[in-house]
């Protein structure tokens, strides 16, 4: 936040209409902007808050800042950031701004409109990317992992309908099915990727928070899908049980190393109280995947299958939960009331 106002006060957007830059000094101040914008973009989903730093793609586009004779590839896949997080700040702007609010019919073409601009998106840059000497795969690795948040993060919101009337058995309309089922698949990327890619969990230790914040996301996400699902949405229950107790045994073995307070470590230790309450511990359904920790002594409350599927605090998960002024804390999400906060 400071950084943003920072930079706006020192004017440095004012270079980016100058694009492609031949003065160093201009380009230089583009690049602190677009880095500005990128972090800036990332603590909103931590927040919950709107960015400070504007969007100039519609008076020039990021891409004319790679044309300038001094850009690295560093600066390709900065220009790739600032163009996803433009697309992710539609997002917010369109379905984000009230966590109390449903879903309505006259938002599903403009979802349809952004989940295409998010498929363009890794179209364009999904190739561009090759092993680099100093961050290895990470660069094209990276942009699926970036597209699979964004995709989890704009679908989502389809579970944000209206709850269904007493007695009757959630569904999804059949106009939302298809986008269900796509965050079902970048939640399940998300996990699965993290889980198998060693090169991956190498870089876990220094990536940005909102890595961390998505892979907490896309996990509540998977688990509340795998205890109730709406009735016309097929899953793999089997399947996502083993995904989510891989991915738990995976980041707590990263995390030995890690500092205790490093959020990734309080992730991981949430991650498997999860499990064991809902699908290891007793009431667990029959077909849980069989336990590969300790269930929690004593009894434990049920989920509540009358609660609506994603209730507000779930679908504003990554809006509301305060993860800078809370360092170390646990993260004892509420799967009965949504997801709890530390405020």
């Amino acid at each position: 936040m400071v950084a943003a106002r920072i930079a706006g006060e020192l004017n440095l957007h004012r270079c980016i209409p100058k694009a492609p830059h031949t003065k160093k000094a201009c380009y230089l101040r583009t690049r602190l902007y677009y880095l500005v914008f990128v972090c800036d973009h990332h603590f909103s989903i931590c927040y919950g808050r709107p960015p400070l730093t504007r969007d100039f793609g519609a008076i020039t586009p990021p891409t004319q800042f790679l044309q300038s004779e001094f850009t690295t590839e560093d600066d390709a896949r900065l220009v790739s950031q600032v163009e996803i997080w433009t697309t992710s700040t539609r997002v917010f702007d369109q379905f984000s701004l009230d966590p109390e609010a449903h879903l309505s019919d006259q938002l599903i073409p403009q979802l349809r409109r952004l989940s295409i601009a998010l498929d363009t998106w890794r179209a364009d840059w999904n190739e561009r990317f090759h092993v680099n000497e100093c961050v290895g795969n990470y660069p094209r690795k990276g942009v699926g992992l970036h597209f699979h948040f964004a995709k989890l993060f704009l679908c989502s919101h389809v579970f944000r309908r209206a709850p269904a009337a007493e007695g009757e058995h959630l569904q999804l309309d059949p106009d939302l099915q298809e986008f269900a089922t796509n965050a079902v698949h970048s939640a399940t990327s998300i996990l699965q990727v993290i889980a198998a890619d060693r090169e991956i969990q190498s870089y876990l230790h220094g990536l940005p928070t909102y890595f961390d914040t998505m892979i907490a996301f896309a996990f509540v996400f998977l688990l509340k899908i795998r205890i109730k699902n709406p009735a016309n949405l097929r899953i793999d229950k089997a399947g996502i049980s083993e995904t989510l107790d891989a991915l738990a045994v995976v980041l707590e073995n990263v995390t030995t190393n890690m500092h205790p307070r490093h959020l990734l470590t309080s992730i991981a230790s949430s991650m498997r109280k999860l499990l064991d309450r809902f699908l290891h511990g007793a009431g667990a359904g029959q077909e849980a995947a069989p336990a590969q920790s300790q269930a929690v002594p004593g009894p434990q409350p049920p989920f509540d299958p009358d609660n609506q599927w994603l209730s507000p605090s779930d679908a504003m998960f990554l809006e509301s939960y305060d993860f800078l002024y809370s360092p170390g804390a646990d993260l004892n999400f509420d799967l009965d009331l949504g997801v709890s906060h530390h405020q």
